[in-house]
């Protein structure tokens, strides 16, 4: 217990370090501990990252060793958000509407009906059995192509609204909008334990991923899964062929030309 102790505070002392050293005029001391003079000050810009992230505060966090995770995963969070924001040389933003133009991103496999939900609104999380940002895939508030595959070319497992025209599903892949993702949480396994009660419930959620209980889409909790919120979606007004792709669908920007909506 004493050896995993002194990892952890070895681990933490490493995000201090960071966070001190991501302070403009200001770098960490060379040294394993922060001086008492700093720690006060540290422990506020801390408390005041994990609480600028959306739906987590620090008095909801039930240990210590949670609150640390959280402190890791805000400022990832703050990084890529700071990435993001830098301008790229095409972005969705750029597009007029009605109007074809060229677009470079990377793209995600979505399948059907998944990806007509999404593109109506209906669908406002995705899973996956990894959070955003892993297997170079796209990140936070990162626009995305929407690559929507045929999948099993039917509606089961999936919690259609009638109120929307899905349609009948694509012979080949294609690419039909663009999706954005604002952030991604891990499910929590076992609803009860009081160390995952951050966490979002899978059936609570389940009027947001649309998947069907009991269906072959449902999670049978033997591993991971992970809730990508969606922020923004932008259609196109003609699908556009996917082409060549991977498993998951564009790792490195693709030039499409396209139309939005």
């Amino acid at each position: 217990c004493r050896a995993r102790r002194l990892a952890c505070r070895a681990k933490l002392t490493k995000v201090q370090t960071d966070l001190i050293n991501s302070i403009p005029g200001v770098s960490a001391p060379k040294r394993s501990r922060v001086p008492s003079s700093c720690r006060a000050k540290l422990k506020k810009v801390q408390t005041d990252l994990i609480n600028s992230t959306p739906g987590v505060s620090c008095n909801d966090l039930s240990s210590w060793s949670q609150w640390r995770r959280m402190l890791r995963a805000a400022s990832m969070r703050m990084r890529r958000m700071a990435a993001a924001s830098v301008p790229h040389a095409a972005s969705a933003d750029c597009c007029h509407m009605n109007t074809p133009s060229e677009l470079s991103l990377r793209g995600i496999n979505i399948q059907y009906p998944f990806s007509r939900l999404i593109l109506f609104g209906v669908k406002t999380v995705e899973v996956r059995t990894y959070p955003l940002g892993d297997r170079n895939l796209g990140g936070d508030y990162e626009d995305l192509f929407l690559i929507e595959t045929p999948g099993s070319r039917n509606l089961k497992g999936a919690l259609v609204d009638r109120r929307y025209p899905i349609g009948p599903p694509p012979s080949v892949a294609q690419v039909i909008g663009i999706v954005r993702f604002s952030s991604s949480e891990q499910y929590a396994n076992m609803p009860t334990s009081k160390y995952q009660c951050h966490m979002p419930s899978w059936n609570k959620h389940r009027s947001k991923h649309r998947i069907e209980e009991g269906g072959h889409y449902d999670w049978n909790r033997k591993d991971a899964r992970y809730a990508w919120y969606v922020d923004n979606v932008q259609p196109f007004s003609e699908p556009v062929p996917a082409g060549e792709k991977c498993l998951w669908g564009y790792r490195r920007p693709r030039t499409l030309e396209v139309t939005l909506m």
